[in-house]
């Protein structure tokens, strides 16, 4: 373990996903999650913060996602089923249902793949 005595290097500020269609995403996040555009150009859309959180954004990239995420979004939601069923007909692939240390959560791919979690909580 490293030395924490000078304290945290940082905190999460941003946290942004890789896409290829910034419309598309954009629809998408914004249904998902509530938010709203706070600015955007040829690559790069902002939404507006949430709360104290970290601010998401989207980077349109020309190159398709092509092995699993390593770092992803896990959404807190009161009914992982209900939950399911609203993000599925906006376009998400359901890839596994996992029921682990006495909770349940189910991992999805959104239009451009990437994971995330939808959580019961």
């Amino acid at each position: 373990m490293s030395n924490t005595k000078e304290g945290p290097v940082g905190q999460v500020a941003q946290i942004g996903i890789d896409v290829a269609d910034l419309d598309r995403s954009a629809e998408f996040w914004m249904a998902v999650l509530g938010l709203k555009v706070a600015s955007r150009d040829d690559v790069y859309l902002n939404f507006e913060r949430q709360g104290d959180g970290p601010v998401l954004y989207l980077q349109r990239v020309p190159e398709k996602k092509s092995s699993k995420t390593r770092v992803h979004l896990d959404i807190g939601v009161k009914d992982v089923d209900a939950a399911l069923v609203r993000v599925e007909a906006l376009g998400v692939r359901k890839l596994e249902d996992v029921k682990e240390s006495g909770s349940r959560l189910v991992v999805v791919a959104d239009p451009d793949g990437n994971e995330f979690c939808l959580v019961q909580g």
